[in-house]
């Protein structure tokens, strides 16, 4: 198995495919100006900046242990896309982030949307998951659209001035 693991900085112009195990240690930084896909692993202990109208694309597991600023695309796909936040995650106003798997919003973990949030799933048998046992902070500017499950579990706050729509379809 092979890893990478990111100390410092990592500015991506171009493309990043991870197909293994990607660490971003408390001090690593990736920030991403245009497509990051993800096929494997990524632990997030750092910090990864998403800018406007880019994209991360996640097909497996990535775990958010500190920040995920995202102003531009995040897709976590059906059947294998997971997405752990434990800590603070940043949809600002410009974002989408788009959930066809599964989203863990953990103990301790913070969802901010002042964008666009989607909980969708793709067909009758293959459905979309968001877990909240966290706090979900959908902002005045934030629209939450889910036509998969939300589940609030017992520990699990949302606080709603903006929009949430369960469409249901």
């Amino acid at each position: 198995k092979n890893m990478f693991t990111n100390e410092g900085l990592l500015t991506n112009n171009g493309t990043i495919t991870n197909s293994d195990s990607v660490t971003i240690t408390a001090n690593g930084r990736i920030t991403n100006h245009n497509i990051i896909t993800n096929d494997s692993l990524i632990t997030n202990n750092g910090k990864i900046t998403n800018y406007s109208t880019k994209t991360i694309t996640n097909n497996n597991i990535i775990t958010n242990n500190n920040i995920i600023l995202n102003a531009g695309i995040i897709n976590v796909t059906h059947t294998t896309g997971v997405l752990n936040n434990n800590l603070t995650y940043t949809n600002k106003s410009s974002a989408t982030t788009t959930n066809h798997g599964v989203i863990n919003l953990n103990n301790g973990g913070t969802i901010t949307n002042s964008g666009t949030l989607n909980n969708t799933k793709t067909s009758n048998t293959i459905n979309a998951t968001f877990d909240i046992i966290g706090t979900l902070m959908n902002n005045d500017s934030g629209t939450f659209v889910n036509s998969g499950n939300v589940v609030n579990k017992t520990n699990g706050t949302i606080t709603n001035p903006g929009t949430i729509t369960n469409s249901g379809s």
